[in-house]
């Protein structure tokens, strides 16, 4: 059977992208035998097989004496600006690569990615996504324009702007199929928020908001009724579309830093939000109220750039945050106040978390490197990991703060003698510092209580981490 193109993913995350001529984009051997692709490394054993049908054909390929089981990265050679997953097709993806829009299936039993459609728009594509019922594919490009195709991915209708859209998103159908009567967000450059209705002749929005003062940057459904916008004004913004004027339900800012990604969790009712600089975690319908938690990266000096919804029912509070400047994914856990665990990859720069709202397992797709299409099981992501962190979640101003503290208590004159002595009793690690950190938090809390509890959480410090860790 003749094969056009597949996309082949082996145990190790390294890609192979073959044709039935043997075109390749990797170097080890990968033999086409009649019944499918047998992998084997430099020492020449056999370390991975995927049964696709296929011409006879040798090609090069990766060496694959190192690998882990989980791994899926593609190599889509252009910058990927958006992932969809299909509403009702949860292994098909809607990924904006360059100036084009391509379908990708995932045959998870074969471990194996196929691209199935694609077309060039001839612009680039700043974001897209699936219309809630998945027949259409909305676009914004960077002509101030936004697209819509069908589910072939043939053009139906252009919606033309006066600024720059800067963000799109799906607005949500319940069960009862309750809805606003629009069918797509579209973020803008101003700050303003508009909702459309493709399924009229018009061209105006239905929905029209003016909540921000600056680029709007991450648009995500709550509900039916509405949805949760943050920009580069700092701040984010809880949107109930039930009342006629349409106002803002509530609002927090300035965040510390420009807000990067939003993330919802339907079991604890939580919204994460993570900019250059910090993770916040807001109770879902009540901003004004201030963020439960507010944490600093989990390492010194890396800037959070993606959030992942890991919790299940049994463990509503877990969230993933990615970073600009690493290969990691640190788990949070937002109940706790913990950092809890680390998950590696091979990629910096991990964005465009895209996964099934509302289910727990299966898997995740997000970006890495800009170019390259990743592929995780949800489960690996919570359960597997290179590194135990168990340290508390805080803020760097709180722990420079107590710093601070520390340095200025000093007893009294010292002897020239005692000096080098009394410059080191001045400075705490950052054990001791995050130590006396959380005892404060506790005292607060319980001071607010009228009652001193003490903390039965043991908080765990790796001293081989302590030059990376901030701890937030």
């Amino acid at each position: 059977m003749q094969v056009s193109q597949v996309i082949l993913q082996f145990l190790n995350g390294n890609t192979v992208v073959a044709s039935a001529t043997g075109t390749t984009r990797a170097s080890g051997t990968i033999t086409c035998t009649s019944g499918g692709w047998r992998v084997t490394n430099t020492a020449g054993n056999l370390v991975a097989f995927t049964s696709v049908s296929c011409d006879q054909a040798t090609v090069s390929g990766p060496d694959f004496s190192n690998y882990y089981s989980t791994l899926m990265d593609v190599d889509l050679k252009d910058l990927i600006t958006g992932i969809s997953i299909h509403p009702k097709k949860p292994n098909l993806l809607a990924v904006g690569v360059g100036d084009a829009i391509r379908y990708i299936e995932h045959d998870t039993k074969k471990n194996t990615l196929y691209e199935t459609r694609s077309i060039e728009i001839g612009n680039y594509a700043k974001g897209l996504t699936f219309s809630a019922d998945g027949s259409q594919v909305f676009a914004i490009t960077s002509d101030k324009e936004m697209r819509i195709f069908d589910f072939d991915l043939n053009l139906k209708r252009r919606y033309n702007f006066s600024e720059e859209a800067s963000s799109i998103g799906q607005p949500f159908v319940d069960k009862t199929n309750n809805s606003l009567g629009i069918d797509v967000f579209v973020g803008f450059d101003s700050g303003k928020l508009q909702g459309y209705d493709s399924r009229t002749n018009s061209n105006q929005p239905v929905i029209k908001l003016e909540n921000h003062s600056n680029a709007l940057n991450v648009i995500k459904s709550t509900d039916w009724w509405g949805c949760v916008t943050a920009a580069d004004d700092g701040y984010i913004v809880l949107n109930d579309f039930r009342s006629k004027k349409y106002s803002k339900k509530s609002e927090y800012g300035p965040l510390e830093g420009l807000p990067r990604d939003i993330c919802i969790c339907p079991f604890s009712k939580k919204t994460v939000v993570c900019t250059y600089e910090c993770v916040y975690a807001f109770k879902s319908n009540d901003f004004e109220f201030g963020p439960v938690l507010k944490s600093g990266p989990a390492y010194k000096d890396k800037m959070p750039a993606s959030v992942l919804n890991l919790s299940t029912h049994e463990r509503p509070d877990l969230f993933g945050i990615s970073y600009v400047d690493s290969t990691y994914i640190t788990l949070l856990d937002t109940a706790r106040h913990m950092w809890v665990r680390r998950y590696a990859t091979k990629h910096n720069g991990l964005e465009l978390f895209a996964f099934p709202e509302r289910k727990t397992h299966g898997y995740v797709y997000f970006s890495g490197e800009d170019s390259y299409l990743c592929v995780r099981k949800m489960d690996d992501v919570r359960e597997n990991c290179d590194q135990i962190l168990n340290f508390k979640a805080t803020t760097k101003d709180k722990l420079e703060e107590k710093k601070m503290k520390v340095q200025l208590k000093f007893p009294g004159l010292v002897d020239e003698d005692d000096s080098m002595e009394g410059d080191e009793g001045a400075e705490e690690s950052f054990e001791e510092l995050a130590e006396d950190v959380e005892e404060e938090e506790m005292d607060e809390r319980a001071g607010h209580n009228g009652v001193h509890e003490e903390s039965d959480e043991e908080v765990e410090y790796e001293d081989d981490d302590m030059e990376d860790i901030e701890g937030a």
